[in-house]
């Protein structure tokens, strides 16, 4: 087997890797995808992803640049060095690269919802709202970027439109933060049973999200529900304390 073939080879045994949420199995294959091929710019990528999902950003940083560098137009790498940057704080720098990352492919959804997510971040609402608009056209599935879009119309004021993407949203995920979502929205709009629906579904999906049970706790007592008050408070109290452990 050719050294190029045998890289590939260790390069997809840790893409399964990865996608099981393996990690240090998958950086170990694509170290030896890079022993058998140094100038390898996806595994350098993609072992960049792995190191970034176990919050080892420096490693990811690390990896995502040396992507770049063998191959200069490897869009989604600079969209993942964003990503990695943005998480460390370094917005300027990761909002370079995902210009970079869609300088060199316009098309590209992830680059397109990174840098929405951003500008949410940093409440340049308006801009956040062209950005995730861009990645949901390019894929309408998009779940995270529907979301996105969801709260930046949220920010803006735009409750009715908000509830467009969030159930768009929900058409491919269970995401919790979906639901919270909905149920802060339905809120403000003063439809306390759809509201307390949707928290009371947020939390069973994530029953730490101290969040969802204020707000669950708050609609029930002001609609006059006090079934399951006191246990609801008393989850509330456990998050807390844990919280400050």
């Amino acid at each position: 087997m050719t050294d190029q073939k045998s890289a590939e080879k260790y390069k997809d045994l840790g893409n399964s890797y990865l996608e099981q949420g393996d990690y240090e199995h998958a950086i170990a294959c694509y170290k030896k995808a890079l022993s058998k091929k140094p100038t390898y710019a996806i595994a350098h990528n993609n072992m960049g992803v792995a190191y970034q999902r176990q919050e080892k950003l420096l490693d990811a940083v690390i990896h995502y640049r040396k992507a770049v560098k063998l191959n200069p137009i490897y869009a989604s790498a600079y969209s993942n060095l964003g990503s990695a940057l943005n998480l460390q704080g370094k917005k300027d720098s990761a909002l370079d690269a995902y210009k970079q990352a869609l300088v060199i492919d316009p098309n590209l959804p992830q680059a397109h919802y990174n840098l929405g997510s951003l500008l949410l971040e940093t409440r340049k609402y308006k801009k956040a709202v062209t950005s995730f608009k861009k990645a949901i056209r390019l894929n309408p599935d998009y779940t995270k970027a529907n979301n996105g879009l969801a709260e930046a119309l949220i920010a803006l004021g735009d409750l009715k439109d908000s509830l467009v993407y969030l159930h768009r949203a929900l058409e491919n995920s269970e995401d919790f933060e979906i639901y919270f979502n909905l149920g802060t929205v339905l809120k403000d709009m003063g439809k306390s049973s759809e509201a307390i629906s949707h928290f009371e579904h947020c939390i069973r999906l994530n029953p730490n999200h101290k969040e969802a049970y204020m707000n669950l706790i708050e609609l029930k007592k002001s609609t006059g529900d006090f079934s399951r008050i006191d246990e609801l408070t008393e989850e509330l109290e456990r998050i807390k304390n844990k919280s400050s452990i």
